[in-house]
């Protein structure tokens, strides 16, 4: 059972600070979500930014967003449809107060054919459900924007989200969470990481990294043996002290070019030639062809784009199909 917080969070303005948004605590640790990739999860958060204000209320409200600000790239905005699709498929649990909800995440969505193509404009809008569970808190967190973009797993931006939910309570503070909580708010697919050894290689120490060098955030997360089983973790966070060599590292990071990023935190290379390797359309139709189930994007992020600079690959037809029958093999029944 997860230790009960001492301090009740503090209440934060329904208005969004410079450069943030913000997110009703209740629905950050929402459930279900765990068919979603980086893709999903960032795009997402993108519409529900730009639905937030007074217009959200309003029955049948519908919400016009350009295409490329949730698509920046041309090559992938057909993607676009499919990530769409996802997210309105997709029935999220959340506990409201005492009371368990199921909601549909997002509602219809709409677009002329001219403007999918030529990067215009699409429309979408929410269920009135989910706008009701939306409403029925007072407290939310302020999450920074370009933190959110800078994020390279979605483990990383869920381990965030949780951290900033809890970042009100005081200077310092720690949370036992089990196993199974930490999963589901992590959003970890159904079936996958299912060892220890697995969930933290793979999850844990790559968001704990991201979120550490990304964040105003310190996290660190300890394993909690009982029966020499690991059953449950301490999740542990701390505020970066205002203008120190963390919080200014970190500022400095989100404001460059994601390209190289985990090679740069990594302390593999010091500085990346962001126009060495570019995910054509080509590439991702292999990419897709070995990992039928995954987003492209997601894989050449996450797995791909990493490896050719940290081994110092030059980009060719050979060397991606290898690295995505290797990424396949890699993660085939963990």
């Amino acid at each position: 059972m997860n230790k009960q917080l001492s301090t009740k969070p503090k209440i934060t303005s329904l208005t969004a600070k410079a450069g943030h948004m913000i997110k009703p605590l209740d629905m950050i640790e929402m459930r279900g979500l765990g068919g979603w990739g980086l893709i999903h999860w960032r795009t997402w958060h993108t519409l529900l930014h730009h639905a937030w204000g007074v217009e959200l209320d309003k029955p049948n409200a519908e919400f016009t967003i350009p295409i490329k600000s949730v698509m920046p790239e041309k090559g992938l905005r057909k993607e676009l449809q499919k990530t769409l699709e996802v997210l309105q498929t997709t029935l999220a649990r959340a506990r409201i107060g005492d009371e368990d909800i199921t909601v549909q995440v997002l509602g219809h969505t709409s677009f002329k054919a001219k403007d999918y193509s030529e990067g215009g404009f699409f429309k979408y809008s929410y269920h009135h459900k989910f706008v009701e569970a939306l409403r029925k808190t007072d407290l939310y967190a302020q999450l920074e924007l370009k933190v959110i973009n800078a994020f390279t797993s979605k483990y990383s931006g869920s381990l965030y989200e949780l951290v900033a939910k809890r970042a009100g309570l005081s200077f310092k503070a720690s949370e036992e969470i089990s196993i199974d909580d930490l999963r589901d708010w992590l959003h970890v697919p159904v079936g996958k990481l299912q060892r220890w050894i697995h969930l933290h290689q793979f999850a844990i120490l790559p968001a704990v990294k991201e979120v550490n060098e990304l964040s105003p955030y310190d996290v660190t997360i300890t394993p909690i043996k009982r029966a020499n089983k690991v059953t449950a973790v301490t999740l542990t966070w701390a505020k970066k002290a205002p203008l120190s060599v963390e919080e200014q590292g970190a500022v400095k990071e989100v404001n460059q070019h994601k390209v190289g990023r985990k090679a740069r935190l990594s302390g593999a290379v010091e500085n990346v030639y962001v126009g060495k390797h570019v995910l054509t359309q080509e590439v991702a139709a292999i990419i897709k062809k070995e990992n039928p189930d995954e987003m492209p994007k997601d894989i050449w992020d996450n797995f791909i784009l990493p490896e050719l600079e940290r081994k110092n690959i030059t980009q060719t037809k050979a060397a991606v199909p290898y690295l995505a029958k290797q990424y396949a093999s890699k993660n085939r029944g963990v």
